[in-house]
């Protein structure tokens, strides 16, 4: 089956090594941040006896994480994996590990991208906004005291920052893992050095904000 892409205008590869991208969701694919089989079961043994969780991983569920698991392990396709929750975002420049993935049938919402790079580089170019820099979130875990700053932090000073619906959604959670393109808008460039202050590492890079004319 030919694979077909979704076209993404972007000032650069993914990670600035990879063409394509696919992303799909696999339920309890957070269980199998390790490829190792033996840590899978694992942590899906260690995920059932945890009686605060309601949803309990059946035997049908652990054998698509083993499979999934088993493609990775099988595959001489150089690629870069990202597991966020019941997500997976695979990012590489062959096609063969990527038809492997979308052709399993317990691999859901598959979305298949290719990076056009076609903007300037390290700039935001918006049809309008009326700010001038982008912040990016750092690509890690917050735990509920970092969530309630940043919220706080973001909340008082509503008329500085733009936040999305989406990032407003995760930081309503007791812990925050922001996806690689959550990001704040602001006006002054040193609003980002004042976030990193209230919460280390919360930004990864800040991005000057242009009018596309």
């Amino acid at each position: 089956m030919k694979l077909v892409y979704e076209p993404q205008p972007r000032d650069r590869l993914y990670y600035d090594q990879y063409r394509y991208c696919l992303s799909f969701q696999l339920t309890h694919s957070g269980r199998s941040r390790s490829l190792d089989p033996e840590k899978i079961r694992s942590n899906v043994h260690y995920a059932n006896l945890m009686t605060w969780i309601h949803n309990k991983i059946t035997p049908q569920q652990e054998q698509n994480l083993l499979e999934c698991a088993r493609v990775f392990r099988e595959s001489h396709d150089a690629h870069k994996r990202i597991v966020y929750s019941n997500w997976q975002y695979v990012y590489s420049n062959h096609e063969g590990l990527l038809a492997q993935l979308r052709s399993l049938d317990f691999v859901k919402h598959a979305r298949l991208t290719e990076a056009v790079v076609s903007l300037p580089r390290d700039v935001v170019l918006l049809k309008n906004s009326e700010y001038q820099f982008r912040s990016y979130f750092s690509n890690r875990w917050f735990n509920r005291e970092e969530v309630s700053a940043i919220k706080n932090f973001l909340v008082s000073r509503g008329n500085q920052f733009r936040t999305t619906p989406g990032v407003r959604s995760r930081l309503n959670g007791e812990f925050f893992y922001p996806n690689n393109w959550m990001f704040v808008d602001h006006m002054d460039e040193r609003d980002a050095f004042l976030l990193n202050l209230v919460v280390s590492r919360c930004i990864r890079k800040t991005l000057p904000i242009k009018i596309a004319k």
